[in-house]
């Protein structure tokens, strides 16, 4: 949870989510965790404000329109 709170600081930081020009989105993506315990948060920054999208497995297919 910690990592997710520290979003509102360090946000702008991370890179563009593989999945986010096909989406037609800004979205970023932060990995957290090790070995097979590896996790990607998805989120956008708007304005000043961080929304996270997802929180997913990182083994698990990229993000499509439909589960936005």
């Amino acid at each position: 949870m910690a990592t997710i709170t520290a979003l509102a600081n360090d946000a702008d930081q991370w890179p563009e989510a593989d999945e986010a020009a096909a989406l037609g989105i800004d979205l970023r993506c932060r990995i957290l965790g090790r070995r097979h315990q590896v996790y990607r948060i998805l989120f956008l920054i708007i304005g000043n404000d961080v929304f996270v999208l997802r929180v997913l497995h990182a083994g698990r297919d990229r993000l499509t329109a439909d589960e936005l």
